[in-house]
């Protein structure tokens, strides 16, 4: 097997919704879950055809800047401007999500450090607002989870663009 350096990509990604989300610790995770039906007729033990019935794709990151908008978008799930001048500021009690458009992550392509890879989903919903860790050794960072929604138009959740 033959190993073309040029196709590996090392190096960060960053985050958009909206504005930049600032630093991030462990990458960026994008993940694509198909759900397969598997039509299995009582004479074989196996499946003899599959259908995708549905996709969900998922977008995971830990972010380390902790700003009060950032906390209101990727913890609390609201639409990233907390009114951090009220003392104190509240949160919680909201049932429906904030719905975001263009979650956009940035990072690298094969073909060197110039070249660069643009994967932006069209809307996103918080699912997995993950932990807030504050730790005196370790610097305070959030997980966080969002699921891409399905264009209603075209059935697309995103595109990819290599520039």
């Amino acid at each position: 097997m033959s190993v073309t350096v040029a196709n590996l990509c090392v190096g960060p990604a960053t985050v958009e919704i909206g504005t930049d989300l600032g630093a991030t610790v462990g990458g960026v995770t994008i993940t694509r879950e198909p759900e397969i039906l598997r039509i299995i007729p009582e004479q074989c033990t196996g499946p003899v055809k599959t259908y995708m019935t549905s996709e969900a794709f998922t977008i995971a990151f830990e972010s380390m800047e902790l700003t009060d908008d950032n906390l209101d978008l990727l913890f609390f799930g609201g639409d990233g401007s907390m009114n951090a001048s009220a003392s104190p500021a509240s949160f919680g009690g909201d049932d429906s999500p904030e719905e975001h458009t263009d979650l956009i992550v940035h990072g690298t392509k094969p073909g060197g450090a110039s070249a660069s890879r643009d994967i932006a989903f069209e809307k996103v919903v918080l699912v997995e607002p993950g932990d807030w860790t504050i730790g005196k050794e370790s610097v305070h960072t959030v997980g966080t989870k969002f699921l891409a929604l399905c264009d209603a138009a075209d059935g697309s959740v995103g595109t990819v663009d290599d520039s």
